[in-house]
């Protein structure tokens, strides 16, 4: 995870940054994805039960 942060337009949600690296046979770094996601909170989860 590089960072999170409430999203502006819903607040049972936040954005949170991951960053994943592929690697080769030899453990060199050849490919490094970085995408957001959007997450709903713990506590929005806990009130619908």
């Amino acid at each position: 995870m590089i960072s999170k942060r409430e999203s502006k337009s819903r607040p049972n949600a936040g954005l949170v940054e991951f960053e994943t690296r592929g690697l080769n046979q030899r453990d060199e770094v050849v490919v490094i994805l970085r995408r957001t996601g959007m997450m709903i909170k713990k506590s929005s989860l806990e009130e619908d039960s």
